[in-house]
């Protein structure tokens, strides 16, 4: 008996010999190695959210979701509405393509900090890899989390949304700029309209890892589902870059196989603080957990980097050129 993953759907089983390898070659599933729990958590985004004392009660701490039907179906039972900000995260989170098959529902008491929230959390379970807090914008609360992952060596990454405007966002005194400052692999930033559009980031991450089990691949330049595009110029933009902060922006002229799109929606750049790529440091925690590091083809990587670079550089220039057109 061999244990593959089959790729469409994720599952891990044994097969006989003869079929598994005719399942792997054909695209169908790859060599298995790791256990279940271990592999799943890769793919695994948790959502934990604040909510007052009077609302909590134990039985919201923790839950296990497979989709958004099944994941809204769950917060109504709960009480919640399409008004709070949990919902609107769990709608981002299965919103993108490809969409990830597991999600994590957590509800806190207000009066724990996030650390002690996840803390708490992983007590029950711990097969996560991304977490997302709906509803926390205190910048101290949320340095916590990030120094409580990386004291104690855990394989998981902060996805969180930097709100606007721009010169709120590259302060020095910001979130951006003080990751960025330690070059943290553990917090993903995306400046965002919405809150919950760090959510689809994080859904995003988690279902490429659930189409790819064995591959590297890359962020930029990805679609983020439901979240609307950030209409910034192009100086604004190289600011955000600076600090590593991820954007979601329209590329105005976007060249595929088909010929040239226009007004595409792209994420920019799909980087952790410290400007590593996410497929990297998911690769490293992989290989530290026992379950192998992703496939990568050096050469083909930096080929499609350097496409990518071109075609951004030719959009900034007509940013640009529409700015001072329009004298603004």
């Amino acid at each position: 008996m061999m244990k593959v993953r089959i790729i469409e759907t994720g599952a891990v089983v044994e097969l006989e010999d003869d079929y598994a390898l005719r399942m792997i070659e054909q695209g169908k599933a790859v060599l298995y190695s790791g256990d279940s729990a271990g592999a799943a958590a890769f793919e695994t985004g948790a959502i934990l959210a604040p909510v007052n004392a009077d609302k909590y009660t134990d039985a919201k701490r923790c839950h296990e979701y497979h989709n958004s039907e099944e994941a809204l179906a769950g917060l109504t039972e709960m009480g919640f509405t399409t008004s709070d900000q949990v919902w609107k995260s769990v709608v981002k989170y299965f919103s993108v393509d490809p969409v990830p098959n597991r999600l994590i529902v957590s509800i806190y008491p207000k009066t724990e900090t996030g650390a002690v929230a996840m803390a708490t959390l992983r007590e029950i379970r711990d097969d996560f890899y991304g977490c997302q807090y709906s509803g926390v914008t205190d910048d101290d609360n949320l340095k916590g989390i990030v120094d409580y992952i990386e004291t104690n060596n855990l394989k998981k990454i902060l996805f969180c949304p930097i709100p606007n405007p721009v010169s709120y966002a590259i302060g020095n005194d910001g979130l951006c700029k003080y990751f960025f400052d330690q070059q943290s692999d553990r917090f993903m930033p995306i400046y965002a309209s919405q809150p919950s559009d760090a959510t689809a980031l994080m859904g995003l991450a988690m279902g490429l890892r659930n189409i790819h089990p064995a591959e590297w691949f890359t962020m930029r330049f990805a679609k983020l589902g439901e979240v609307p595009a950030q209409n910034i110029s192009a100086s604004d933009l190289y600011s955000l870059q600076a600090l590593n902060c991820n954007v979601y922006v329209v590329i105005a002229a976007f060249v595929t196989g088909s010929g040239i799109t226009y007004n595409k929606r792209v994420l920019d750049k799909g980087v952790l603080s410290s400007g590593k790529e996410y497929a990297d440091v998911l690769s490293a925690d992989l290989a530290s957990a026992g379950i192998g590091a992703l496939k990568k083809d050096q050469d083909a990587v930096d080929r499609q980097t350097e496409q990518m670079d071109i075609i951004q550089q030719f959009n900034m220039r007509l940013k640009r050129l529409e700015t001072a057109s329009s004298g603004t």
